[in-house]
């Protein structure tokens, strides 16, 4: 047993001499055999470790026993213990999440802040084979790609798995040869639990019923699908390098992308969805084949996703961003021409703009996208919050040069679609601010300003930066 374990660790190269490892420890048959697994590395490799133990505080009695046998163990070994005592059922309601997903999270955060403190570059869990199969099971069943069925890996970064070479059964009988004892959970046979219905409804009957080898078999098929898997991600990345690029804001997804094979279409695509949203969670499959089928409709139709994505017909591909200030008084891209009120609050749709009068103080201007300073000395006309208009232009440098408002767009390679959505505010023909991109040289505060206007734009869902 324990040659099939060493193979199992070289082969990943999981281990190395002087290797600082904390292990998830919780008192289970599995965590035992690891611990004594790494008691003996500890003295073959001169390793060391340490032991996190978490107490749910779901369990009452059982749990407190738990955490005192993990406590003794580590004792009667000099072993270093933390113990971490979480209120999972109090968290979990609070985040609206089940004890499972709550219970999962909080151990994780405690093994990385352990590791951290500890100087451990490497976090031991005690998953095996049955459990692999078991993740494998769940993720088939609520809905998952390829990544998903790879199950556990071996080593994903700090996190190594030593036993995933071994069942249920094997570690179990290895203890019970040696008089090693260890805690059971009562909660393990509530199949309310999903995964606990998978342990013990679905496995023993794929077992029994059709090959006694199902959760070696899973488990190897997981391993190959694993690394087709890495192979698929190295593709995609070169894919998307090519094929997207960032723009205003968001991200584009070029013409090129839909010439490529569809399973690559939709990895590069939720690849873009996870990037503009800063997190992989809540996307599914469907909202990949929603933005898919954009290739087919005309410039300008969009959908709404979620995390506030918008996924943007345009004449040079697929264009992703959150939404800002634009979405906030867009109206089937009417037209906006409007008078400011200065001072005071002039609205747009869901936005308003609140404008300030002030003396120069000297102080130095901050530098905010949604609140601007302006010359108010400089103010020709009468300003207007609008989009544009043909004649439009902006002043780019301090020597006066000018720029059209059409070409501008152009240079700062806009979508088409969008041009007609930015807000602007204009002194007659002459852009003050572009909304979210530019201000005018030609109205900055300066050493000689006398009059300072201030323009504050608020609601809709922008969010000032």
């Amino acid at each position: 047993m324990q040659k099939k374990v060493w193979e199992f660790i070289r082969q990943h190269d999981m281990i190395q001499k002087g290797d600082r490892i904390v292990a998830g420890i919780s008192g289970g048959a599995d965590s035992v055999f690891l611990f004594f697994l790494l008691l003996e590395l500890k003295e073959k490799q001169a390793i060391d470790f340490a032991v996190v133990h978490v107490n749910h505080m779901l369990r009452g009695e059982e749990a407190e026993r738990d955490e005192i046998f993990v406590r003794r163990l580590c004792q009667s070994h000099g072993i270093f213990c933390r113990i971490y005592r979480i209120p999972i059922k109090d968290i979990a309601g609070k985040e609206k999440i089940s004890l499972e997903e709550a219970g999962r999270i909080r151990r994780y955060q405690a093994f990385y802040e352990t590791a951290g403190e500890w100087g451990a570059s490497k976090i031991a869990l005690a998953h095996h084979r049955n459990d692999c199969a078991e993740t494998m099971l769940y993720h088939l069943a609520r809905g998952t790609g390829i990544g998903g069925l790879c199950s556990l890996r071996p080593v994903r970064n700090e996190l190594i798995r030593p036993l995933l070479c071994m069942n249920r059964k094997e570690i179990e009988q290895y203890l019970e040869e040696r008089q090693i004892s260890y805690c059971t959970d009562s909660t393990n046979e509530d199949t309310a639990y999903s995964r606990n219905y998978i342990r013990r409804c679905i496995l023993p009957g794929l077992c029994g019923r059709i090959n006694e080898k199902a959760v070696e078999h899973m488990a190897s098929t997981a391993e190959d699908l694993a690394q087709i898997w890495d192979y698929l991600e190295e593709q995609t990345k070169k894919l998307m390098d090519g094929t997207t690029e960032k723009r205003d804001g968001g991200l584009l997804i070029r013409e090129e992308l839909s010439r490529q094979e569809s399973l690559f279409q939709r990895m590069v695509i939720k690849k873009c969805l996870e990037e503009a949203a800063g997190t992989k969670r809540d996307f599914a499959r469907v909202h990949v084949c929603d933005i898919l089928s954009l290739w087919e409709k005309d410039t300008g139709k969009s959908l709404n996703l979620p995390y506030g994505i918008i996924a943007r017909r345009v004449y040079q591909g697929i264009w992703l961003r959150k939404k800002d200030i634009r979405d906030g008084w867009e109206k089937d891209n009417e037209p906006v021409w409007i008078q400011l009120t200065v001072p005071g609050r002039t609205g747009v749709g869901e936005l308003w703009l609140e404008t300030a009068l002030m003396g120069n103080t000297g102080e130095i201007i901050p530098q905010k996208k949604y609140t601007k300073w302006i010359d108010y000395d400089k103010i020709k006309d009468t300003l207007v919050i609008r989009t544009r208009l043909p004649g439009d232009y902006i002043v780019i440098n301090k020597q006066g040069g000018r720029k059209k408002i059409k070409d501008f767009f152009i240079d700062q390679k806009i979508p088409r679609e969008e041009r007609d959505r930015i807000l602007l505010v204009a002194d007659g023909s002459e852009v003050v601010w572009l909304v979210g991109y530019r201000l005018s040289p030609n109205y900055m505060v300066g050493e000689d300003t006398g009059n300072i206007l201030r323009i504050k734009i608020k609601g809709g869902t922008m969010h000032e930066g």
